[in-house]
């Protein structure tokens, strides 16, 4: 995965496969998606039974960090919501809402924690 993000980035990732973790591998890229006018992007990839088998978020280059992460949360609720309901016409469908609650609530916890620890040292 690049660094293009940095540290914070790489630790958010961490983060969330420690919190929020899933079944199946996910691969994490920042390649350019400015000409699909896209922050950010979700793949998921079955194998021949029809399950899934694994998943690749791409966030787009240029964001400032802030964006980047909130977009990575965004689309790890995707791989969360498809991995639990299976896949939707529906791209935003309530189930994803709470798969995406459940990522921002973890996040929010290491935040905040982070920030506790930082005070005590």
């Amino acid at each position: 995965m690049s660094t293009e993000y940095g540290k914070k980035f790489k630790q958010v990732i961490a983060r969330l496969r420690e919190n929020c973790p899933t079944d199946v591998p996910v691969q994490v890229r920042v390649r350019c998606l400015r000409k699909h006018k896209l922050y950010g992007s979700c793949t998921t990839y079955r194998d021949n039974a029809g399950h899934l088998s694994k998943a690749v978020i791409d966030i787009t280059k240029g964001l400032d960090v802030s964006t980047a992460i909130d977009t990575l949360l965004h689309e790890w609720a995707h791989v969360l919501d498809i991995e639990k309901n299976g896949p939707s016409r529906e791209e935003h469908r309530n189930s994803w809402g709470i798969a995406y609650a459940r990522v921002w609530r973890a996040y929010l916890n290491v935040v905040e924690s982070d920030s506790r620890s930082a005070t005590l040292e």
